[in-house]
């Protein structure tokens, strides 16, 4: 019996040792993809912080443990969770929350720490804290009101911040965060400033990104007729546009093009192909729906593949106004959900909508917002065949060429199309006619936990 604890023991003395760099964390907890293999040990009898880096040290290596991460929450949800001693696992811990969207358990694990601790550890984990505070405080966003009560929460974070940014660099963060809570009281333009002019030495990571590529107003280019590529189309009616890459295009063209046909039969879908020719599997594909399309080669060599992901995204309103020479009215959509209605019908919806939009963004009285990368979903928006739709595309596509332009190793186009509709938005609402929509006209399966994303976007689509 002795032996066997002793063995016991000894197995468990040393603690993994990680590659805790942040680019390393990021890719290892951001991971969509299904896992190469599971760990099905629950390591009952091993202390706290051989668990957490022992579940690091899988995760890195594309293995899930899932009853090991099962543990690891129930100690969290039942308040169990004493601070660990080390940094190491203080940081995976932390990683291990934000990869389950676990906001109550990460704040309350970061706002423990030691002062000297949470100094001491990287500036991702201030960003953690803070987007572990804003996620939080959801339904006060939803509902876009308690504006004071918000502001007294969000004076307690950014007191207990200011206390870790001592340094310089930490001092530039604390007023990054200050300008975010501005932005989400309502000063847009005051916060848009800060934020556009962040050092360019300031690391980020995650949404955090996406501060990269929030710009001052922008220059609106003179509407140009003729695109970089040719496009392939029937003119006229309502068009769906969605842009894809060929791995999106193998993995969800088909389930979209189904459910999309149920509901708009005879109407269009446009196809923004980037960097692959869809000729042949269109040829072969029978369907009532009038399918168009574009080849988009733009050379992307020159970008991160975090950029090129991001200019898939963004490619579509890039575009737009191109599209609106052709269509009648576009839906702009992404390829990974279902279309919920009839695209005409979502536009005589709403007769004096030159833009239509989702989200709560234009809900009355709203005194509270959400970050400026979530206000206004790229996901669905509809565009109708009107000088102020037109005015609005070509603003955002100009905001994206200068997100492009200024593209580096420190500037991304992560969530660069949520900011350019945003700050599109805030710059042109004056002479243009933006509503929501009467009713959602899109669903998306929505998880981002570690190992879910495809797998579950799969299951949503059938």
């Amino acid at each position: 019996m002795f032996l066997r604890k002793l063995i016991k023991a000894l197995r468990y003395c040393r603690l993994p040792r990680l590659d805790q760099d942040a680019k390393i964390l990021a890719a290892c907890y951001n991971n969509q993809d299904p896992p190469r293999g599971e760990d099905l040990s629950s390591y009952d009898e091993a202390p706290l912080e051989w668990k957490i880096l022992h579940f690091g040290r899988q995760a890195r290596k594309g293995i899930f443990c899932p009853k090991l991460r099962d543990a690891l929450l129930r100690i969290v949800e039942h308040k169990e969770i004493p601070v660990p001693k080390s940094d190491a696992a203080v940081i995976e811990i932390s990683w291990i929350l934000m990869s389950q969207k676990h906001w109550p358990g990460l704040f309350s694990l970061l706002g423990e720490l030691e002062l000297a601790q949470f100094e001491r550890v990287p500036y991702h984990l201030k960003d953690f804290y803070f987007l572990a505070f804003v996620r939080l405080q959801t339904t006060r966003i939803v509902e876009g009101m308690q504006k004071e009560a918000f502001l007294v929460d969000a004076a307690s974070v950014l007191a207990r911040l200011k206390k870790t940014c001592v340094r310089d660099e930490g001092r530039q963060r604390q007023e990054i965060y200050q300008a975010l809570i501005n932005h989400m009281a309502g000063l847009h333009e005051e916060a848009r400033m800060v934020l556009c002019s962040a050092p360019w030495t300031l690391p980020f990571l995650g949404q955090f990104e996406s501060i990269r590529s929030i710009h001052a107003p922008v220059f609106v280019q003179k509407a140009d007729q003729t695109p970089p590529f040719k496009i392939h189309s029937q003119p006229g009616g309502s068009a769906a546009l969605v842009s894809v890459d060929e791995v999106y295009f193998k993995r969800y063209f088909q389930r979209f093009l189904r459910v999309f046909e149920e509901h708009n039969s005879g109407e269009a879908l446009h196809l923004h192909c980037i960097g692959f020719d869809p000729t042949s599997v269109l040829e072969e594909t029978k369907t009532r729906v009038r399918i168009g399309y574009s080849v988009d080669r733009r050379p992307l060599a020159c970008l991160s593949q975090r950029d090129r992901y991001g200019y898939y995204a963004i490619s579509r309103y890039l575009y737009l106004p191109h599209y609106l020479e052709i269509y009648d009215e576009i839906m702009v959509l992404d390829i990974d959900g279902r279309v919920l209605q009839n695209i005409a019908v979502i536009g005589e919806s709403r007769p004096d909508a030159e833009v239509i939009i989702g989200g709560k963004l234009l809900t009355k009285n709203r005194c509270l917002f959400r970050l400026p990368w979530e206000a206004l979903p790229a996901n669905a928006m509809f565009f109708s065949k009107t000088p102020g739709a037109r005015d609005f595309a070509r603003y955002v596509s100009s905001y994206l060429e200068a997100c492009l332009n200024s593209v580096s190793d420190t500037n991304s186009l992560w969530y660069s199309d949520q900011n350019a509709l945003f700050y599109a938005w805030l710059d042109t609402r004056k002479h243009v006619q933006f509503r929501h929509f009467s009713a959602p006209p899109f669903k998306q399966a929505m998880s981002w936990k570690l190992f879910e994303g495809h797998a579950g976007k799969s299951r949503f689509m059938g």
